[in-house]
């Protein structure tokens, strides 16, 4: 028999999820039939809110019944206001293998499921669901908080500079405001927003005058001169 590659695995995935979410009455919003791009589903039912779905294809020999329904459970359960009672469950009934092996805490934060994620995320170590193909809103804000994270644990001077650097709060402005809500950032809110404002402040637009590695060492300079008083 022939070896199916990622691809046609994942096409066939797709086809046995299809079929039990039409089975279970969604309508189709939009489909992505690609590897590694997420969600692969977006479904709507009248009167719910919109599902996103993930497919991922494994060789283990199991019933891919119970994947689609943990996969469909898992993101509804991150838009409801009752996250917290998805994941008691998993503990009760003994459903943590395979995709939350390793879940010994819960702790839920945030209105957004991607903040919701951060914080279960954050309270077992950033080490809960390793295989799971999170998408890639959820990465960049496991991301970015990481870094608001090493940034107040740090101590140098030059080093937090270049955590601010990485930050990037020009671009990821929007974002940062929703993670600054988060209670285990309240206790450096204060001083959080004083670094965002000071960011906010300075004039990019000046590096367009220099070249090469002139702009990187610009940029440092206008970090320094806008956070020197702060950090």
């Amino acid at each position: 028999m022939q070896v199916l590659t990622q691809q046609e695995l994942h096409n066939l995935a797709m086809n046995i999820v299809g079929k039990k979410l039409e089975k279970m009455g969604y309508e189709f919003q939009a489909i992505n039939s690609q590897l590694k791009r997420h969600p692969q589903f977006v479904l709507f039912k009248k009167g719910e809110s919109p599902v996103f779905v993930l497919v991922k294809a494994s060789n283990n020999i199991q019933n891919p019944e119970e994947y689609d329904v943990l996969w469909m459970e898992t993101f509804k359960a991150l838009s409801s206001p009752y996250t917290e009672n998805f994941f008691e469950s998993l503990v009760e009934h003994g459903l943590l293998n395979p995709w939350f092996t390793g879940l010994e805490k819960i702790s839920i934060d945030g209105i957004t499921p991607e903040h919701k994620w951060i914080e279960i995320q954050r309270v077992n170590h950033f080490n809960l669901c390793s295989d799971l193909p999170i998408p890639k809103s959820f990465q960049k804000g496991i991301e970015l908080f990481k870094l608001i994270l090493s940034l107040i644990n740090c101590s140098e001077t030059q080093e937090k500079i270049v955590l601010i650097e990485s930050i990037n709060f020009p671009r990821n402005h929007e974002e940062l405001k929703g993670l600054l809500k988060l209670k285990i950032l309240q206790p450096h809110r204060k001083d959080l927003d004083k670094i965002s404002n000071a960011v906010m402040s300075i004039n990019f637009s000046q590096l367009a005058e220099f070249d090469g590695n002139a702009v990187s060492e610009k940029k440092q300079f206008l970090y320094h001169e806008a956070l020197k008083s702060i950090l």
